[in-house]
C-alpha cells in the first residue's frame, strides 16, 4: 500500500480530471499508463508478454520495410508491404488480381500474424454491409511463410468469399476487435493490446478508492475472487462465441480454454478448486509457466498430499503437461489441449500399477450406467451375465426395468451425492470403467456401472469412422457405425445428427426427423440439430415445421447463415415475397458476401416488382459466385447447407 499512497497525488489529479471528462460516479478506463504509475514492476512485465502485443495496427512495425510474402494452393495470394502500408492480394481465375489494403494485423511472433481486410464494395457495388474479412492466409513467423488461417478450409475456394477467407459476423468481429485490444476500447490505450483493465475493470473507481486511502477496492482483483469468478474473468475471451451442446476436445481448442478447464475431470472432481491462475501467471507468457503447471498438478496428484488424487502411473513427478494436456499445432497456432485428461491415443506404458496410486479422495461425480431389478434373484442374474463378459449396455437392455434400458441403462454425468444414500455410497468408491454389486434401494435391485475414463474417445473414434464412410457415399456404413458410437456413448450428438443426415440423404427424410427430433430433444439448445431437423422437416413437406426449426436455430445461433439462407427460400417458395425479402436482407446483415442470400435476395425482390433492386443484388451474386448465378433459377437449393452434419 506504501507504494500506492507514494503516487496518491497524481492518481487524485488523473481522477478528478477522468470524472471531469465522463461524468463523476461512472466507472470508465483510465488507460495502461495511468496503472503504471503506481505498479511499474508489473505493467512493465505485462507489457512485454504477447497480449499486450497483440494489436498490430496497420503496419505491423516489426515486419522488416521490404516484406514480400506468397503462396499458392488453387490460388496465388501475396502479402506485400508498400509504402509503409501492407496490401493483401489474391488471383482469381478470369479477373484481374484482386488487391486490398490490411486494416488490422493482429497477433505476433508465436502464434501467427493474421490480417484483417476491408470490404465494401465488389467492382463498384456496395454490399449491404461494409465487411471485415478475416484473409484466407497469415504469416507465420516461425515457418517464414504463409499458412493457411484458423476456420478456412484447405478445400478449393467457390466463391469469392471464401477465396479471400471468412467474413466477420457483427458479433464475431466485435469479439475479436476487443480481445485482441482494439485501441481506446476497454483500457488498451492509444497503441492497442490487452492491458491491465481489460482483465481488472475500469480503473476510475479504484483512482477513487485510493483518494480515500483504500487500495483494495474499485478494481477487478482475481486474487479476491472465488475461482469460479477469477476464471470468469479469463472468460471474457477464452470462451469462444460458438455454442457447443456437446463438445469433442477439438471444439475446445482454439479460444475455448475456460470451456475445455471447465469439462476437465480434474476441475469437475476437485470441487472446481483451481483456475486458471493456478497455472499461468496472468503478466507473463503462458510460454513461460511449465514448472508452475507442475506444480499445480502436484498440489493435489502427490503422496506428499492427504488425502492424495491419483498419482500418475507414467511419470509421478513431471512431464504433466506433455502427457495431459499436451501441445496441438493448427496452421501457425501453437496450441495446448486444456481439456484435462488421460489420452488413450500416447499408449504411454505405465511403470507402476501399485494401489497406493489409487485417488484417495472421495468421488464427486461421473458417467453412470444403471441396471434396476424387479427382484434380487433378476439383479443377480444380470450382474452374472456381465461377469461372465456380457456387455453392460446389451444386459441392460434386455434386462432392466428402468427407463433408461432402451439405451444400455446409460444416466450421463451424476453428481454421486445426488443419488443418495447407498447408491451414492457405491458409485463414490466405483473406479473407471468398474461394475457394483447389487445395491437394494427401496423396492428396486440396482447394478451401477462407471464408464471407463476413454469412454468417448473410443465413440469419437468410431464416429470418425462414419464420418469417412459418410464422405465416400457409404450411408448404411455411416448409419452402422455411428450405431455402434451410440452403444458406447448414448447421447453423443455428433453421431446422432449424422444418423438423421445420413437416413435424409439416402431417401428417407421421414426417418431423419424422427431422429433429429429426439436429438433437439435431448439438446435443445444445440442450433445444429435444429438446422438438420428443418433440412429433414423440409424434404417430407413440412414446411411450416421446417420454417419453425430455422427459426430456433437464428434464435439459439444468431449469426447461423445457412438458417438465413434456407428459411429465405422457405418463405420465396410460398409465396411471401416481403418475409423473403426481410430474411435474406437480415443474413446479409451477418454476411454481406455470401451469394446465395443475394441470389435469393434477388428473385424475392423481382417477385414484388423491384426491377432494379433484384438487378443488382443479382450482379453482387454473380460477382461473389458465378456458378450459382448460372444454375436454373427453378432449381436453386444452397449450395453444400442442408446436408452437412457439422453445420
Amino acid at each position: 500500500m506504501g507504494k500506492q499512497l507514494r503516487c496518491l497525488g497524481t492518481a487524485l489529479l488523473l481522477a478528478f480530471s477522468v470524472r471531469l471528462a465522463s461524468g463523476a460516479g461512472d466507472p470508465h478506463f483510465v488507460g495502461p499508463k495511468t496503472c503504471a504509475l503506481c505498479h511499474k514492476e508489473i505493467a512493465a512485465q505485462q507489457e512485454r508478454t504477447a497480449m499486450a502485443n497483440t494489436w498490430q495496427g496497420r503496419s505491423a512495425a516489426w515486419l522488416s520495410p521490404s516484406f514480400d510474402a506468397s503462396v499458392a494452393d488453387d490460388l496465388l495470394y501475396e502479402v506485400k508491404r508498400s509504402g509503409g502500408e501492407l496490401t493483401y492480394s489474391v488471383k482469381l481465375p478470369d479477373r484481374p488480381k484482386l488487391s486490398l489494403p490490411i486494416e488490422i494485423s493482429m497477433g505476433g511472433k508465436r502464434h501467427g500474424l493474421g490480417f484483417l481486410l476491408p470490404v465494401s464494395q465488389i467492382d463498384g457495388l456496395s454490399l449491404a454491409r461494409a465487411a471485415l474479412v478475416q484473409a484466407r492466409y497469415e504469416w507465420s513467423p516461425e515457418n517464414n511463410k504463409l499458412l493457411l488461417a484458423p476456420g478456412c478450409a484447405a478445400t478449393r475456394p467457390q466463391t469469392l468469399e471464401s477465396s479471400l477467407g471468412l467474413v466477420l459476423s457483427p458479433t464475431f468481429e466485435s469479439r475479436c476487435l476487443s480481445c485482441h485490444g482494439q485501441p481506446n476500447l476497454r483500457g488498451s490505450g492509444n497503441d492497442g493490446g490487452v492491458h491491465c483493465e481489460s482483465c481488472h475493470g475500469p480503473g476510475s473507481g479504484h483512482l477513487t478508492a485510493l483518494g480515500r486511502r483504500n487500495s483494495t477496492q474499485g478494481i477487478v482483483n482475481p486474487k479476491r475472487l472465488s475461482t469460479e469468478d477469477s476464471i470468469t474473468v479469463c472468460a471474457q475471451c477464452h470462451v469462444g462465441l460458438a455454442r457447443f451442446s456437446d463438445p469433442s476436445p477439438d471444439d475446445l481448442l482454439i479460444a475455448n480454454q475456460v470451456r475445455a478447464i471447465r469439462n476437465s475431470e480434474c476441475f469437475l472432481q476437485s470441487g472446481k478448486a483451481f483456475s486458471c491462475t493456478a497455472c499461468h501467471d496472468p503478466h507473463g507468457d503462458a510460454a513461460s509457466d511449465g514448472q508452475r503447471a507442475v506444480n499445480a498438478c502436484l498440489g493435489c496428484h502427490s503422496s506428499a498430499v492427504k488425502p492424495h488424487a491419483a498419482i500418475c502411473p507414467v511419470s509421478a513427478k513431471e512431464n504433466c503437461i506433455g502427457c495431459h494436456m499436451p501441445s496441438v499445432e493448427r496452421g501457425p497456432l501453437h496450441l495446448v489441449d486444456h481439456l484435462i485428461r488421460v489420452h488413450p491415443e500416447q499408449t504411454a506404458h505405465a511403470a507402476n500399477h501399485s494401489a497406493e496410486l489409487r485417488s484417495q479422495v472421495r468421488q464427486l461425480g461421473g458417467y453412470l450406467r444403471m441396471i434396476a431389478a424387479s427382484s434380487a434373484q433378476a439383479a443377480e442374474l444380470a450382474r452374472d451375465r456381465i461377469g461372465r463378459g456380457e456387455s453392460f449396455y446389451k444386459v441392460a437392455r434386455e434386462s432392466s426395468v428402468d427407463s433408461t434400458a432402451a439405451i444400455g441403462g446409460y444416466l450421463g454425468r451424476k453428481t454421486f451425492a445426488d443419488l443418495g444414500g447407498v447408491l451414492a455410497d457405491e458409485a463414490a468408491h466405483l473406479d473407471y470403467g468398474k461394475t457394483s454389486e447389487v445395491v437394494q434401494t427401496g423396492n428396486r435391485w440396482i447394478i451401477l456401472e462407471r464408464l471407463p475414463r476413454d469412454f468417448r474417445w473410443n465413440a469419437e473414434q468410431l464416429e470418425h469412422e462414419a464420418e469417412d464412410m459418410a464422405s465416400r457415399g457409404d450411408a448404411a456404413g455411416a448409419i452402422g457405425k455411428a450405431q455402434e458410437a451410440l452403444m458406447i456413448y448414448p447421447q453423443f450428438l455428433r453421431a446422432l445428427n449424422l444418423i438423421g443426415v445420413m437416413f435424409a440423404n439416402s431417401g428417407n427424410p421421414k426417418k431423419s426427423a424422427e431422429v433429429l427430433r429426439v436429438t433437439t430433444h435431448l439438446y435443445p439448445d444445440d442450433a445444429g440439430s435444429e438446422f438438420a431437423l428443418a433440412s429433414a422437416l423440409g424434404l417430407v413437406g413440412d414446411q411450416g415445421g421446417a420454417s419453425a426449426a430455422y427459426k430456433r436455430a437464428i434464435e439459439l445461433q444468431g449469426d447461423f447463415v445457412a438458417a438465413y439462407v434456407n428459411l429465405g427460400m422457405i418463405s420465396y417458395a410460398s409465396g411471401d415475397w416481403r418475409g423473403a425479402i426481410n430474411t435474406f436482407r437480415q443474413g446479409l446483415q451477418i454476411d454481406p458476401m455470401c451469394a446465395e442470400l443475394y441470389y435469393g435476395l434477388s428473385l424475392a425482390l423481382a417477385q414484388s416488382g423491384d426491377a432494379s433492386g433484384a438487378k443488382e443484388a443479382m450482379a453482387l451474386a454473380g460477382k461473389l459466385d458465378p456458378a450459382l448465378v448460372s444454375a436454373d433459377p427453378g432449381n436453386f437449393a444452397p449450395r453444400n447447407r442442408s446436408n452437412s452434419f457439422h453445420e
